[in-house]
């Protein structure tokens, strides 16, 4: 069982984690873990420029960096930005008319995407010296002798204005946020990339990762009849196909590739969403697209309660303490609901007992069962100058346990609790061993114990089911319970090298080594204190064993050698053009070879427009449940392994405008994309009737869409945000003369959010969701028994939220969700078997208060 392989559990860093993060407000010292790692000259000569470059540590908090340099004893800094070059390096330029004796003093800042500025290295009062010496000093030292015709560089000329720019302070809060999958910010990333920053995050009052992803073009969240989400990625179902990584490191299941989208939105930073294939970046499960989820670093303690309408509790709180060469900071987020009420009318267990309509074994009519409890602390840290190069850590723990929502298939169950523990650890390491050379390496541990109990049949009921035995029926009186344990490991070490070798230019290179191991997976049936035969029983005509037993799976694992090289030019050859070409080839033991290219650009003639367009062939391994999973031990509802599955292949191309307008208060990022997708081999569960079924590579899809998003900024604090996307996906399946399009996902949807300010202590925050019609479209004959239909659908969430009121940093916050009543329903895996779907989304509000640095 899960517990047995949870003693294992290293309890030092749970403890650790628990302990920092709940502690974090009582560290008061100030923390922007950002640092500008670089060594500054000792000595320069006059008349040449200083070129000032080296590695943010941190980069991803941070909007725009500038430097600021005057001559040693002037009054007044001129300002000049830290221009991105690749990666976290920086550089910046100190002109020439500048560098005179006796020196330069420097010192340099950075903007969050808040809009506040944050001191990086030395500061105004005590900025970094450079000394600077006369060309004859420099000649005087060296023993030689000035030509005639070489002569200190001329005082300018008085008067002469300085330039226009000189005193311009970089813009904040810009819809043109950096993004990680770019050289620079998002208007020249050659890839389709959508960012959420904190601000948007605070400002939408959302609770859960999902919430976040549910507002984007492009994706779709919905809820499974187990009470888990599920993604669509352009049109297109998305578990294993999207790779989902929490500060780089994957948090996807590595047993079925489920999300676990319920991560606490509290402690997020910001999320990078890149809306296309992505193998050759980042390696196998980039099939259709990456989300790359960025945790806080609090600069200073803070934190935030809230209570909600269906006994909602949430808590959250963090700090840190810095240093000049150390950081460690910590945060904890607490979940508590007592869940939604909606009703499941009917399932497939009503009308099962007598004719009389109060003798039935059926939960319903009844409510689901979405209650919750979660936990999440995290502690992360770094050391520099250890070495030559810098040191940093990140230690998490995670853990939940829930209500099924509906149930484990087709029936309402009462009483189901599914557990998860989730520890990660990772390191990493830098070094800057020449000017244009870093040198890194980075490992990652990730155990995850999960313990699924699923009471399928109620034995609370005063009707009992009755089940058939070798000698007879077999009164179930405590009802059947049926659960999956498993225990994985994940190993991943990571070493590479990023070279500069011309200006503009970066080349990564890297190779990965990971190891995953399936420890256990315990597979248990129980009939409570009723005897279960030794034969078994006999339910809804499938002969079902008792007990417990080991999956097939147990004991399986995976190795994965992967190496990779991505090249990366700014300005290549061109201004304003740049190149992205990104190769990986991964080897796996369990199936083999899988290669993943890519080639992006984009060009933008003139500041406030650019064009772009990318090609990349991408793959998704099978997960272990599609190659081992026992099929046998749950005839009902399970599907068969197949170990002989191969990686599923997607090949694409995208176009895409966008356009970046305005200045000042009033600016607007305008963007629009269109795609083609060839994906193929994908792997579904194919029943073929008469026997169960099983996992085939079986289908190739078509896709085709386009998307449309709009960005505007104006006033301080006021922000209006939209998107729209539609897709059409024609399926292909083997031995089937016609392909059909696939529908369970809105194909036409649209969001608009209004952040806007009323006052200087209040904002109003809208958005609006409209998704179109949901079916599916018959694939196979068989299929008919799971057509269902929901109709076009509009939620609407309103909030408010203060600034800081009270002690100069205690603000309120209020939202109303689903506030139209709007019914909304998810589609279950046999609609014959529960007709009225899975009701989600009812009406809530949160209210709460807010701590803010």
């Amino acid at each position: 069982m899960a517990g047995k392989a949870m003693k294992r559990l290293p309890v030092k860093i749970v403890l650790v984690a628990l302990l920092v993060a709940a502690g974090g407000p009582s560290l008061r010292a100030q923390m922007f873990n950002v640092t500008f790692l670089h060594t500054p000259p000792a000595q320069v000569v006059e008349g040449k420029a200083i070129e000032i470059a080296g590695n943010i540590i941190g980069a991803d908090q941070v909007s725009i960096a500038a430097l600021l340099f005057r001559r040693q004893g002037g009054s007044e800094y001129e300002v000049r930005e830290l221009s991105l070059v690749s990666g976290d390096r920086y550089r910046g330029t100190i002109p020439a008319k500048f560098v005179k004796p006796p020196g330069v003093e420097y010192y340099c800042y950075a903007v969050d995407f808040e809009g506040n500025k944050h001191v990086v290295f030395a500061s105004e009062k005590k900025p970094q010296f450079i000394k600077v010496v006369s060309l004859e000093q420099a000649a005087r030292r060296q023993g030689v002798k000035l030509p005639p015709q070489v002569k200190p560089a001329p005082p300018p000329a008085a008067g002469k204005e300085k330039p226009a720019d000189a005193d311009r302070e970089p813009a904040a809060a810009d819809p043109d946020c950096l993004a990680a999958g770019a050289a620079g910010p998002l208007s020249r990333s050659p890839l389709v990339e959508t960012v959420v920053t904190r601000e948007q995050i605070v400002a939408g009052g959302w609770r859960t990762l999902a919430e976040v992803l549910d507002r984007l073009a492009g994706l779709t969240v919905s809820r499974t009849v187990s009470g888990g989400y599920r993604l669509a990625l352009r049109g297109v179902p998305a578990g294993p196909e999207v790779l989902l990584l929490l500060d780089g490191q994957p948090l996807s299941n590595p047993y079925d590739g489920r999300l676990l989208l319920e991560f606490p939105a509290a402690a997020i930073e910001r999320v990078e969403v890149l809306r296309e294939p992505a193998a050759g970046l980042h390696g196998a499960g980039a099939l259709q697209g990456v989300i790359d989820v960025r945790t806080r670093r609090q600069a200073q303690p803070g934190g935030s309660v809230a209570w909600g309408r269906f006994n909602d509790v949430l808590a959250a709180t963090g700090g840190g303490l810095e240093g000049e060469n150390f950081a460690v900071g910590g945060q904890l987020q607490f979940f508590y609901t007592a869940g939604q009420d909606r009703q499941v009318d009917s399932d497939v267990l009503t009308g099962v007992g007598d004719d009389d309509p109060g003798h039935d074994v059926s939960n319903t009519p009844g409510p689901v069962d979405d209650g919750r409890l979660q936990l999440h602390a995290q502690t992360r840290g770094r050391v520099g100058r250890l070495g030559g190069g810098e040191l940093d850590w990140l230690a998490r723990y995670f853990w939940q346990r829930r209500g099924a929502l509906v149930g484990k298939y087709d029936s309402l169950d009462n009483g189901s609790r599914l557990g998860l523990h989730l520890v990660q650890v990772q390191a990493g390491y830098r070094l800057a061993v020449l000017e244009q050379l870093d040198l890194l390496a980075r490992i990652f541990f990730d155990g995850r114990w999960s313990d699924e109990a699923f009471q399928v049949i109620s034995g609370d009921n005063d009707t009992k089911y009755q089940a058939e035995g070798p000698d007879g029926p077999v009164r179930l009186d405590d009802g059947l319970r049926e659960s999956l344990a498993t225990a994985i490991y994940q190993v991943l070490g990571r070493l590479g090298s990023e070279w500069r070798p011309l200006p503009g230019n970066s080349l990564l290179f890297g190779v990965d080594v990971g190891y995953t191991l399936l420890e256990e997976m315990t597979l248990q049936r129980s009939t409570g204190t009723t005897p279960c035969p030794q034969q078994g029983l006999l339910i809804q005509g499938y002969l079902l064993e008792c007990g417990s037993r080991d999956g097939p799976g147990a004991g399986r694992d995976r190795l994965l050698v992967s190496t990779s090289l991505r090249d990366t030019w700014r300005d290549a050859g061109l201004q304003g053009l740049d190149f992205l070409a990104a190769f990986r080839l991964d080897w796996a033991s369990d199936y083999g070879l899988a290669l993943g290219p890519q080639v992006a650009l984009v060009y933008n003639p003139v500041d406030w427009f650019g064009v772009r367009t990318s090609y990349s062939m991408s793959y998704r391994a099978p997960t272990l449940q599609e190659l081992y999973e026992d099929a046998a031990f749950d005839p009902v509802r399970g599907t068969a392994g197949n170990p002989r599955l191969e990686p599923v292949r997607n090949h694409h191309w995208s176009l895409g405008l966008q356009s970046r307008l305005g200045q000042g208060r009033l600016r607007a990022r305008l963007a629009a994309a269109f795609f083609l997708t060839w994906l193929r081999s994908n792997i579904i569960g194919l029943d073929p009737g008469g026997s169960a079924p099983s996992y085939q590579n079986d289908e190739a899809l078509d896709i085709m869409g386009c998307e449309l998003e709009a960005d505007f900024r104006f006033g301080r604090r006021s922000h209006l945000w939209m998107n729209g996307s539609w897709f059409r996906a024609s399926v292909h399946a083997s031995g089937q003369a016609r392909s059909s399009y696939l529908t369970d996902s809105p194909q036409l949807r649209f969001n608009l959010g209004l952040d806007v300010e009323l006052a200087d202590w209040l904002n109003l925050y809208l958005d609006v969701r409209l998704g179109a019609e949901r079916r599916n479209n018959v694939r196979r004959p068989l299929e008919m028994l799971h057509a269902f239909r929901i109709p076009a659908y509009s939620l609407l969430r309103v909030g408010l939220f203060t600034q800081p009121l009270l002690f100069g940093h205690l603000g309120f916050f209020a939202y109303a969700d689903n506030l139209l009543g709007q019914d909304m329903r998810d589609p279950a895996p046999r609609p014959d078997r529960l007709p009225g779907l899975i009701p989600v989304q009812p009406f809530t509000f949160l209210v709460g208060a807010r701590w803010m640095p």
